[in-house]
């Protein structure tokens, strides 16, 4: 289940030449998970929450230098993300968009 496997992951990476909106860091951060990120979408506006990288060097010292996650990080993370941002709300957002 992907759920579970943010939930236990120690960084979700989103490396992506261009994004709609970047949901993948929003679910990461419900299941407490880090995120690192090609500055894209909705990147720019949360980078204080995690880490933008800009080519395949810059990843892999993320990678190479990340620790392993706290129990508090995860919490603060989830905290976040559900008070930022409002998945139903998102949904019925693009279920509108498409349906115009």
């Amino acid at each position: 289940d992907v759920a579970d496997a943010m939930f236990e992951a120690d960084l979700v990476i989103q490396n992506s030449d261009s994004e709609g909106y970047g949901l993948t860091l929003i679910e990461g951060m419900l299941n407490g998970a880090p995120w690192a990120s090609t500055p894209v979408a909705l990147a720019h506006d949360i980078r204080d929450k995690g880490i933008i990288f800009n080519n395949d060097v810059e990843l892999r010292e993320v990678i190479e230098s990340f620790k392993i996650i706290t129990p508090e990080h995860r919490e603060v993370n989830m905290e976040y993300a559900t008070r930022e941002f409002d998945i139903s709300e998102a949904r019925h957002e693009l279920i509108r968009i498409i349906d115009t």
